[in-house]
């Protein structure tokens, strides 16, 4: 049985940095999925997410230096359910 994740990405908030690397979905699965992106600073990044555009939920990124200086941060979003739309917003400030 094949299940499938739908994604929809809303705007990529920013404050003063640049962005690097756009959000990008890995490793999916049928419950979860794993979003990355990468900044030039340092910064708090979280994911807000949920099954409507009001985002109910908040999963915070960690984070790692790359060879670059730059930054990149990784988000596992778990329990997700099989064949639902969820949307989806990077944030860093």
């Amino acid at each position: 049985m094949k299940y499938y994740l739908i994604i929809f990405l809303s705007p990529f908030i920013l404050l003063s940095q640049n962005i690097i690397v756009n959000p990008y979905l890995q490793n999916t699965s049928s419950s979860s999925i794993v979003i990355m992106w990468e900044i030039d600073q340092v910064e708090d990044g979280y994911i807000q997410w949920g099954i409507s555009e009001g985002l109910q939920n908040t999963t915070y990124a960690n984070s790692e230096s790359s060879e670059s200086g730059n930054y990149i941060f990784t988000v596992t979003l778990n329990e997700l359910t099989p064949n639902t739309k969820y949307y989806y917003r990077a944030v860093n400030e």
